[in-house]
């Protein structure tokens, strides 16, 4: 047994960083799920506290709706994670669940943890490419953030998650600094 120091922030990203090796190796959905949602809530609670002006995806997005909704969306959005680590009120229910809620968290805590932390992180960095390259009629992304050209992104899109994965990786590994126009050639 070991026993260490960790702080909340440290406890996160590892927490994230287990999620997405689970993610590109097709792990357990629910695993994913539970752990994207706990690094999400320690991310939301310490930038809530240390940056007060500073929201995350999600909090934006309710804040945006019709005050009378908000409550209700908000509970659907944290159903599954609730759902994953109690049974205390309902043992015996079941839940459809769509684990395209558990990239966009990951998503959403991955760019909350960057611009609290301004840290740059080789498997935060592979997901956010795949995740922006998977739904390119969803996001916008800044030419100087794109990895490769407009064409090559078609045949990187085709790849499989894991090929993706293990193609990406290696290569920012050996970046000390986040993806940038300077940035010329790729693996």
């Amino acid at each position: 047994m070991s026993v260490f120091r960790i702080s909340k922030l440290d406890a996160a990203r590892q927490q994230l960083e287990t999620a997405i090796n689970l993610y590109f190796c097709e792990g357990d959905v629910v695993s994913i799920h539970t752990l994207t949602a706990a690094a999400l809530n320690v991310v939301r609670d310490i930038t809530k506290r240390s940056e007060p002006d500073m929201r995350t995806m999600r909090d934006t997005m309710v804040s945006c709706l019709r005050p009378e909704k908000r409550k209700f969306v908000a509970y659907k959005i944290r159903e599954p994670e609730n759902f994953f680590k109690h049974a205390d009120r309902d043992p015996d229910t079941f839940l459809t669940f769509n684990s395209g809620l558990s990239e966009f968290d990951m998503y959403d805590c991955i760019a909350t943890y960057q611009k609290l932390t301004v840290e740059f992180n080789p498997l935060f960095e592979v997901f956010k490419q795949w995740h922006e390259l998977q739904h390119p009629d969803v996001f916008v992304v800044a030419q100087d953030q794109k990895l490769v050209s407009d064409e090559d992104r078609e045949a990187l899109r085709s790849m499989t998650k894991q090929a993706f994965f293990e193609w990406l990786l290696p290569y920012l590994n050996k970046l000390e600094r986040p993806l940038s126009s300077k940035l010329q050639s790729y693996p």
